[in-house]
């Protein structure tokens, strides 16, 4: 397992065996919630899905702040 803190949120990258394949699980947490990812991608060692799981995770928050961002500038817009 492992936590990374990124941009306010904190990634939490586990990994689960199936079947003698490593797969990802991403918990992305921040102070107003969480969100839960599983991912189909497979892998031989269980540190590759980890390492995969906090990618996955910061560019899940990236998307996250980009779409935030982009509501904040069309809400500003229309305001003036």
């Amino acid at each position: 397992m492992k936590h990374v803190s990124y941009l306010g949120y904190v990634i939490t990258g586990t990994a689960n065996n199936e079947k003698s394949t490593w797969r990802s699980h991403v918990i992305v947490t921040w102070y107003a919630g969480k969100f839960d990812l599983h991912d189909e991608s497979s892998f031989t060692t269980e540190m590759e899905a980890e390492e995969h799981a906090v990618e996955l995770g910061k560019h899940w928050v990236n998307n996250r702040l980009q779409s935030i961002r982009g509501a904040v500038l069309v809400a500003y817009s229309l305001l003036h």
